[in-house]
C-alpha cells in the first residue's frame, strides 16, 4: 500500500518532484565539487611542491656546479638531493616565429628531459616523461605572453649555436614557474641537449639546480653562505611564498565553493519544507483514516531518500568536471589536488543524501503534534494569539502596508530565514571579491616581498 501511495505521489506531483530533483542535483554538484576544491586549495602549494620533489633547500648555480656539488655530497645535514643540469641564456637569444619573446625575467634556462632532478608536469597534470627530437616544452604562461601556439617555431641563437624547435606544449614548473620567480625554462630532448654539451665553448654558461633534502635548513644555509657561483640559495618556504598571487585566486575559489555548499543546503531546506507543507492536507487525511505518525513520516523519508539518491548520483558525475572548471584559472601554472582523488566528491554526495533525509525527518516531526483537522488546515490551528507580537498596532506609527509586512516577518521569522541567509552569504562573497581586488591594487602589498621603491628595474642590461 505504501509503495502505491509513494508511486502515485511521484506521478501526481511531477513538477514539484522534478524541481526538488534539480535542486538535489545542484546541491550535490556544489557540495561535492566544493569539498574537493577545499581540500585541494588547502593543500595548495605544499601539494604541488611535494609532487614536484623540490626539496627543503634549493641551490641554483652558474658556471657549473662549483663548490655546491661537493657540499651536498659531503654535508651531514643532507639526507638526499636531486640535480638538474642546464645552460643559462637570455631572452635576446630566443625568437618565436621570428619575433622577440617577452618574459618577466631576462634569464632563460635550457635543460634536457632526461635525468631531471625536479618533476615537471604537462597542462593535463601528467608527469612529463618524454620529448621527441626537434620539439621543445616551455614554461606555463609563455604562449599567452608571446602570442604563440603549439606548433610554432622557436629559434635559439646560443653563442654561435643555431637551433630551431617546434613548440610541443607548456610545462608546470614548481620551482621557477611562478610569476615572481619569472625564469623561463625550456625543456628539450636528450639528443638535442647533447649538441650543447658537445660545444665546449658553452661550458661557462652551464648551471645546476640542486633540490636538497634536509631537516635543518637554518644550519644548512650557514654551510652554503660561502659558496661561489651561487645565483640563488634558500629554503622551499620562499618558493611557496612566490605563489601567493596564485593562492589569492585559489582562496577566492575556496570561498566560492564554501558559499555554494551553504546556499545548496539552505535551498534544499526551503524546498523540502515547502514541499511537505503543501502535503499537509494529504497528511491530515492519512491521520484521519488511522495511519500512524511513524508510518506517515517513513513514507516521506523514503520518498526524499529516493530523490536524494538519484539526484546525488547524477550530481556526483557532474561535480568532477565542474570542480575542475572552477579550478581551471588557478591550476594554469600549478598542480592543485589531493591524494584521495574523487573520494571527497563521493563524501559530498553521501553528505547531501544524509542531510536531505535529515531535513525530511525533522520537517515531518511536527506531524505528531497536529490533529487530523489541524493537518487538513495545512498545519495551522487558525489561531495567531498564542504569543504577544513585538510590534504594537496601537503604538506604531507605520503605514498599514509597511506595518503588515514587518509584523509578518517578526511573527514568523523562520519563514524568512532562508532568504535572509542566502542574501547574506551572497553578499559576503561579493564583498569578499571587492576587498580582494582592493588589496591587490594596494601599493602596501609590495612591502610583503621587499622594500617599496619608486622605480623597479627588471632588465638586467640596465642594472
Amino acid at each position: 500500500m505504501y509503495f502505491n501511495i509513494l508511486k502515485k505521489d511521484l506521478k501526481r506531483k511531477k513538477t514539484m518532484n522534478v524541481i526538488l530533483l534539480l535542486f538535489t542535483i545542484l546541491a550535490s554538484v556544489f557540495v561535492s565539487s566544493g569539498l574537493s576544491n577545499v581540500v585541494s586549495v588547502m593543500n595548495g602549494t605544499d601539494y604541488f611542491i611535494d609532487q614536484a620533489g623540490v626539496g627543503d633547500y634549493i641551490i641554483i648555480t652558474q658556471n657549473g656546479e662549483g663548490q655546491a656539488g661537493k657540499l651536498v655530497d659531503e654535508s651531514k645535514l643532507v639526507s638526499g638531493y636531486r640535480k638538474d643540469n642546464c645552460y643559462w641564456g637570455s631572452i635576446e637569444q630566443v625568437k618565436v616565429e621570428g619575433r622577440e619573446i617577452v618574459s618577466k625575467s631576462n634569464n632563460i634556462l635550457i635543460q634536457p628531459i632526461g635525468k631531471n632532478g625536479i618533476t615537471l608536469f604537462d597542462t593535463d597534470n601528467q608527469v612529463l616523461k618524454e620529448i621527441s627530437k626537434g620539439e621543445i616544452r616551455v614554461t606555463a604562461g609563455f604562449l599567452k605572453e608571446n602570442n604563440a601556439a603549439v606548433g610554432d617555431k622557436i629559434d635559439i641563437s646560443y653563442h654561435g649555436l643555431e637551433k630551431s624547435y617546434t613548440i610541443k606544449g607548456e610545462i608546470k614548473d614548481a620551482l621557477l614557474g611562478s610569476d615572481m620567480m619569472g625564469n623561463t625554462r625550456f625543456v628539450i630532448s636528450d639528443e638535442d641537449y647533447k649538441d650543447y654539451e658537445d660545444d665546449k665553448s658553452l661550458d661557462p654558461y652551464k648551471g645546476c639546480l640542486f633540490m636538497v633534502d634536509t631537516d635543518d635548513t637554518a644550519a644548512f644555509r650557514k654551510e652554503t653562505s660561502g659558496l661561489e657561483n651561487v645565483l640563488f640559495g634558500d629554503s622551499k618556504a620562499i618558493i611557496e611564498k612566490s605563489y601567493i598571487m596564485d593562492m589569492i585566486v585559489a582562496m577566492v575559489v575556496l570561498v566560492l565553493s564554501i558559499c555554494l555548499c551553504i546556499v545548496s543546503f539552505v535551498l534544499l531546506k526551503f524546498v523540502i519544507t515547502f514541499s511537505i507543507n503543501e502535503d499537509f492536507r494529504e497528511i491530515g487525511v492519512m491521520k484521519a483514516i488511522g495511519i500512524k505518525n511513524f508510518k506517515i513520516r517513513s513514507l516521506y523519508i523514503v520518498k526524499y531518500f529516493a530523490i536524494a539518491l538519484v539526484g546525488s548520483v547524477i550530481g556526483f558525475f557532474i561535480s568532477i568536471p565542474f570542480g575542475e572548471l572552477l579550478m581551471k584559472s588557478v591550476t594554469a601554472k600549478m598542480v592543485l589536488g589531493n591524494d584521495i582523488g574523487p573520494v571527497m566528491n563521493l563524501i559530498g554526495t553521501i553528505l547531501v543524501i544524509v542531510v536531505m533525509v535529515g531535513f525530511a525527518f525533522f520537517c515531518t516531526s511536527k506531524i505528531k503534534k497536529f490533529t487530523p483537522v489541524d493537518a487538513i488546515r495545512s498545519g495551522q490551528s487558525g489561531e495567531r494569539f498564542g504569543k504577544k507580537s513585538i510590534l504594537s498596532l496601537k503604538k506604531s506609527h507605520l503605514k498599514n502596508a509597511l506595518f503588515l509586512a514587518v509584523n509578518d516577518i517578526l511573527s514568523a521569522p523562520k519563514r524568512f530565514l532562508t532568504i535572509v541567509l542566502s542574501l547574506f552569504i551572497c553578499s559576503v562573497f561579493v564583498f569578499g571579491l571587492v576587498l580582494t581586488t582592493d588589496t591587490m591594487l594596494s601599493d602596501k602589498l609590495i612591502t610583503t616581498f621587499g622594500s617599496r621603491s619608486d622605480i623597479y628595474i627588471n632588465d638586467s642590461k640596465l642594472v
